[in-house]
């Protein structure tokens, strides 16, 4: 009899040591310097664990880690646009913005200060035979009009990227760039505002 409590207090022990050691999910209190994991280092593309690898994770994260909310970045407020279609010639895009890069716009905002460079790009589809020219201006308070520039969209162009910028808006107010065909008809617009 003797025998066998002696036998269940250590088998008792044992699991009361067992569940220590692994933790039984409870988490330490003395926290980690810092997290390690058992993935490889990442330098570069390819690093990364694919379904299939037999990868052990190891994550190890300090209770006190503070939780900061994430900050949302608000998107740049864009400028109100028309866009048409005349004759087989079409504006997909029509963007204002600060700079091209890469030929896409960069810095595209509805509100700009007075006398920076600015740009209207431009993302156009010619389905005609013949090349177009479109003709880009900046129209702004008190009859204001600067840039007049031609752009060239070669015929049968899905997608044409193009654009024309002026160094001369330097009024505030409300902007507005016009493309237009050679011949006057509005191809797009779009709206922006200028301050001091």
């Amino acid at each position: 009899m003797i025998a066998r409590d002696m036998t269940f207090a250590v088998l008792v022990g044992s699991l009361v040591m067992f569940g220590v050691a692994v933790g039984c999910g409870e988490r330490s209190s003395t926290p980690s310097p810092e997290p390690t994991t058992g993935l490889p280092a990442a330098s570069g593309e390819g690093d990364e664990a694919k379904p299939g690898d037999d990868l052990e994770l190891v994550l190890t994260v300090p209770d006190t880690v503070p939780r900061e909310p994430i900050a949302e970045t608000p998107e740049p407020e864009m400028p109100s646009t028309e866009l048409f279609e005349v004759d087989g010639v079409a504006l997909r895009r029509l963007v204002i913005a600060r700079g091209v890069e890469g030929r896409e716009p960069v810095g595209a905002s509805s509100s700009f200060p007075a006398g920076e460079r600015l740009y209207a790009f431009l993302d156009a589809q010619n389905d005609t035979d013949e090349d177009v020219e479109l003709y880009v201006t900046f129209e702004g308070p008190e009859g204001r009009s600067v840039g007049h520039v031609i752009l060239d969209v070669p015929a049968h162009s899905p997608r044409w990227r193009t654009w024309a910028y002026s160094r001369v808006i330097d009024r505030e107010g409300e902007w507005e760039a016009v493309v237009t065909t050679m011949d006057g008809q509005e191809v797009g617009r779009a709206r922006f505002q200028v301050d001091g």
